[in-house]
């Protein structure tokens, strides 16, 4: 199945609440190619809980300046149009859900495709950290900025798809995400 349009993104969080996005980070890749690269700071009006700061080192006064996503959700929902949106597990879809109709997005968890796909990288851990470097697809950089891991996640779903050869079209999701939206 080729995918037309896909948009793999990640996203930091200030505290353990979905809607505590602090960093985003995707790539559009249309027709095998990507076509954009956006990373951003995100200001969550919220606190910034000390595990999570030391997790990804971004700190209230990184973001103080920065758009909300209420303010950023014009330009997400135009690249979100007539994608597949794609994430390294559910986290990420909480978050987005708590700012978007996630039930009406067409959504691949990557992760599950690792788990059902390829099994045998079970024992080593299927973080995402873990499943490029066992891949050998360029872990660089620092793992949980949001950009660098939607990259690594639009390596190891590229992988997936034009080496392992697993079908996405059985990962796709349209189911609604009641948690994201009433507990965020």
């Amino acid at each position: 199945m080729e995918i037309n349009k896909c948009v793999v993104l990640d996203v930091e969080k200030a505290n353990h609440r979905h809607d505590s996005i602090c960093q985003i980070g995707l790539i559009v890749i249309e027709k095998g190619k990507v076509v954009q690269e956006l990373l951003t700071y995100v200001n969550p009006k919220q606190p910034f809980l000390r595990i999570h700061t030391s997790i990804h080192g971004i700190i209230a006064s990184d973001v103080a300046n920065s758009p909300t996503m209420d303010e950023l959700r014009p330009e997400l929902r135009d690249i979100f149009a007539n994608a597949i949106v794609c994430s390294y597990g559910n986290s990420d879809k909480f978050a987005i859900g708590s700012y978007f109709d996630v039930s009406t997005m067409k959504w691949i968890d990557i992760y599950k495709m690792v788990r059902n796909g390829m099994p045998e990288l079970k024992e080593s851990g299927l973080s995402l950290k873990n499943v490029c470097s066992r891949l050998n697809l360029g872990v660089q950089g620092t793992i949980h900025n949001a950009l660098e891991d939607a990259i690594l996640a639009s390596r190891v779903l590229d992988y997936l798809i034009n080496i392992i050869k697993v079908d996405p079209k059985g990962y796709i999701s349209l189911s609604a995400l009641k948690q994201a939206k009433s507990n965020p």
